[in-house]
């Protein structure tokens, strides 16, 4: 059974349907396989890596559903430090994507209604277009790859029926470890990796304690105890000086 989301995001409707039925019925169904876990699909092997030189972990969903489905312009994550890229690869079918640069966003929300990293503004609007400069269209098709950058506000809407896939990963260690730990990835190395004086590195580029902290307190404590606990697996037990 696979759980399924009405095609037009604002709208809260959910259903349940066995993966083959789902499959079956997508030239006529009104629900969307949103942001799926894409383990169950042999496909990882087969998605672009990061250009750089460490090896990140990797979170991949994909996504399936009939024309008309739409994602709202947002920002991937809904947090401004655990900001990741996301390579959008598109496998079947065809989709509109618009994209706009982070230093856009009061241009584009100003008038929208915005909820988080969501906003209604419509990518169409010759408003829109006029007041958001770094705002971009593309039409991507089979085997086209749209890598959108952390942060950059994003509105996906489909053509026909459609499967893409999205690969998550971060530039930064705290952020990948804060994620996989929330999405119960986080599996403890045989070894601690680094050290202290890696892991105070790592907090400056994510923005330094207060940063962390702002992170950690929006968290429930077991939340943040599983954290610091992986914090220290990765980096040793040096960090609790630190956090």
């Amino acid at each position: 059974m696979v759980t399924l989301e009405h095609k037009e995001r604002w709208r809260n409707l959910r259903a349940q349907q066995r993966l083959g039925d789902y499959l079956a019925g997508l030239d006529t169904t009104e629900f969307y396989l949103r942001q799926s876990d894409a383990s169950f699909v042999d496909i990882a092997h087969r998605l672009p890596v990061s250009p750089r030189s460490r090896e990140p972990a990797y979170f991949d969903n994909i996504w399936i559903g009939p024309p008309g489905t739409v994602q709202t312009f947002h920002q991937d994550n809904h947090n401004d430090y655990v900001t990741n890229h996301n390579y959008f690869i598109q496998l079947f079918g065809w989709k509109y994507v618009a994209v706009c640069h982070p230093r856009d966003t009061f241009a584009l929300t100003d008038g929208a209604t915005v909820r988080g990293h969501h906003c209604d503004a419509s990518p169409t609007d010759p408003n829109v277009w006029q007041r958001v400069p770094s705002l971009r269209h593309a039409i991507v098709g089979p085997c086209d790859l749209l890598h959108i950058p952390p942060s950059y506000w994003h509105y996906v809407q489909s053509l026909s029926v459609s499967i893409s896939v999205s690969r998550w990963w971060f530039d930064n260690h705290l952020a990948e470890i804060i994620y996989s730990v929330g999405q119960e990835r986080w599996e403890r190395p045989a070894i601690v990796v680094a050290d202290t004086r890696t892991f105070l590195a790592d907090l400056e580029e994510f923005g330094g304690a207060s940063a962390l902290k702002r992170v950690l307190l929006q968290l429930s404590p077991i939340a943040r105890f599983a954290i610091i606990t992986a914090f220290s697996e990765f980096y040793g037990k040096g960090v609790f000086d630190y956090v």
